[in-house]
């Protein structure tokens, strides 16, 4: 498995939550509307390390993926609050994403620290996640 094949994956499993305007690296979607609320998914790969000595062993990817909430600044915490617990409890640790034959297992979920971005609060959730390849 490659990191193209895990990112898919997961954003895949991103996408299946049916998320309003939802981003993705490097796809454009058109002009953000500043009143309405939007998500966007970044596939952080941190680290591959061998998991198994020898020849065919197996090898651990590991990474981050990250899932940020905005709304209008102004109108509350209550719309990113619930979007940010709709997307842990579907990456809860242990979950599960199959991926071209090997499977995905989410670590932990939790949200980082909110901030401003161009008008809009940002909320963080950070996803991590690893999988275990078998190496060629």
């Amino acid at each position: 498995m490659h990191d193209t094949e895990v990112k898919a994956a997961l954003i895949a499993a991103v996408q299946a939550l049916n998320l309003p305007l939802l981003q993705v690296e490097n796809v454009s979607t058109g002009r953000l509307d500043p009143t309405k609320p939007w998500y966007r998914a970044t596939v952080l790969p941190a680290r591959t390390v061998h998991a198994t000595v020898g020849i065919g062993g197996l090898e651990r990817l590991a990474g981050i993926l990250q899932v940020d909430v905005f709304v209008p600044t102004g109108k509350g915490t209550e719309l990113a609050d619930t979007s940010a617990s709709t997307t842990i409890d579907a990456f809860a640790p242990r979950t599960r994403i199959a991926a071209a034959g090997d499977t995905i297992v989410i670590d932990r979920s939790y949200l980082l620290r909110a901030s401003t971005f161009e008008g809009f609060y940002q909320l963080p959730v950070h996803i991590e996640w690893w999988v275990h390849t078998h190496r060629t």
